[in-house]
């Protein structure tokens, strides 16, 4: 059992009336909302040349904020908090879904990551823990704040 940064949830739905109202941020390329935090909109977008990553908008102006650098896992959604959003994405050496990385909802920068040696299956967050499914099975971390 190993202890990570803040807590995580399942994605966030809002009811916020100006967000429920505004428009959609256009892109070039066919993008996905995934959540809506506080002033920011994180969606999944399909680039042909670099796969599925994360990308986030400013829910204000529609500027995009960021864009993850590394691919991430299309069929999960990503986990969320208000200021923090965690997928799984490509390891930088095997090229396997064996990352979890957490990213900063408004600037996009690195919170943490884990890196396993086998690629991650799912992932889920409850009771105080983070749990990570691979082909070996299943591990917890604490989650701490």
């Amino acid at each position: 059992q190993q202890s990570i940064p803040p807590g995580l949830a399942l994605p966030i739905v809002t009811t916020d009336p100006p967000l429920l109202e505004s428009e959609l941020p256009e892109t070039d390329m066919e993008w996905y909302p995934v959540a809506v935090v506080p002033d920011v909109v994180i969606g999944r977008i399909n680039d042909p040349a670099f796969g599925t990553n994360l990308l986030a908008f400013d829910t204000g102006t529609g500027e995009e904020l960021w864009r993850s650098e590394s691919p991430v896992q299309w069929f999960q959604a990503p986990m969320v908090d208000e200021g923090t959003v965690a997928a799984i994405t490509a390891s930088a050496e095997s090229r396997m879904l064996s990352s979890l990385i957490a990213l900063n909802t408004r600037t996009g920068e690195e919170r943490w990551r884990i890196e396993r040696e086998l690629e991650i299956h799912g992932v889920r967050a409850g009771g105080g823990y983070l749990y990570l499914s691979d082909p070996s099975g299943i591990s917890a971390w604490e989650l701490t704040g």
